[in-house]
């Protein structure tokens, strides 16, 4: 709303009605006393916003009103001028709003006199030319509604709501729904009663097998065709169902059982860093062995030359057996085909997940 001011001269009659106590008195002079002359220097410039003697004032509640610092006693032109044009848009206010609301308010702050309306929020500012000016905004501006600060640990609490609403179904829900059906597993038989001996020279029966699922491989130490691939197929199984601890266990069982003694098997083992709690290597008699190779294990001991390093060369299969805690044969897995392995292992986490 505009403000027409009958006399802008109020100014310089507010300066000289208080008689110079403005600095030095530290109190303000009220509306009423300001004086009646124009204070304009020039009679047609004035500052954007201040209108000359009998024109309209374009002012609005809330319109910023400047505070200037300066030195005490030593106010400088431009000082003094800005002082007056504070003084000024305060009485302005007075004449629209009432002088109990917008009554200037001249404070002497160690020698630096400030024009300031009452309840108003002194904020920093800076401006080329000023000391250390400040900007009042006034208690008629109407501030946007400021929103008010999540605190951290409800924006934490609702992001991790949002979080699990979005993982959960669609990664967990589809996870569970796409797991694969339990294995269907054939029961090939029981191994049977056997009495040998292990790597360590320790005896190894088929009280061994029972409690938990056994994965079985044949070997012998002497061969350089598939026998060491075999071998490093089970070091991974080994690796890959560490988490399932003694629950799975392995078995290899040697078709040269009169070479492969248990010093020999011994130093086999620890070249494939095997561990001696999960994994053993087993020899015996060769007609011990032959039964039980060729028995329920259903795999072979035939030799059928010599090969070219002077080995033995011994037909058997690349197949690995898994056997559960009852010590029944359950399947034969080709170790030639990754994807069979993996059967394999899961139908192994299948049988002690179920106790079979």
């Amino acid at each position: 709303m505009g403000v027409a001011l009958h006399d802008v001269g109020l100014v310089k009659g507010a300066e000289q009605g208080a008689g110079g106590r403005v600095v030095g008195g530290g109190r303000a002079p009220g509306v009423g006393e300001l004086g009646g002359r124009d204070v304009a220097d020039h009679g047609d410039q004035h500052e954007p916003g201040v209108g000359r003697a009998g024109h309209p004032l374009d002012l609005e509640p809330g319109d910023d009103v400047l505070q200037e610092a300066g030195q005490a006693g030593r106010l400088g032109d431009v000082e003094r001028h800005e002082q007056r044009m504070a003084a000024l848009t305060v009485a302005a206010r007075a004449g629209v709003h009432g002088a109990k609301r917008h009554r200037a308010d001249l404070v002497d702050r160690h020698g630096v006199t400030v024009a300031r309306a009452p309840g108003c929020e002194m904020l920093p500012h800076r401006r080329a030319g000023a000391s250390s000016p400040r900007i009042c905004h006034g208690p008629g501006v109407r501030l946007a509604k400021s929103i008010a600060p999540i605190p951290g640990r409800r924006l934490l609490v609702a992001l991790l709501v949002i979080f699990a609403a979005a993982v959960v179904p669609a990664v967990i829900v589809p996870t569970l729904m796409c797991r694969p059906a339990d294995p269907q597993l054939e029961d090939l038989g029981p191994v049977g009663a056997f009495a040998l001996t292990d790597e360590r020279g320790e005896p190894f029966t088929d009280a061994a097998l029972r409690g938990h699922a056994t994965i079985v491989s044949f070997l012998f130490t002497r061969c350089d065709t598939i026998c060491p691939v075999t071998t490093m197929k089970m070091a991974r199984l080994q690796d890959r169902t560490f988490d399932a601890g003694a629950r799975i266990k392995l078995a290899s069982f040697s078709v040269d059982p009169a070479y492969d003694t248990p010093p020999r098997l011994a130093e086999y083992a620890q070249r494939y860093h095997a561990d001696p709690t999960r994994w053993r290597f087993v020899t015996g008699p060769v007609d011990d062995m032959r039964r039980l190779v060729e028995g329920p294990l259903m795999n072979s001991m035939a030799r059928e030359g010599v090969t070219p390093s002077g080995a033995p060369a011994i037909s058997h299969s690349g197949y690995f057996l898994l056997i559960d805690g009852n010590a029944h044969v359950r399947g034969a897995y080709d170790s030639g085909d990754i994807r069979k392995l993996d059967d394999m292992e899961r139908a192994a986490r299948y049988l002690t997940r179920t106790g079979r």
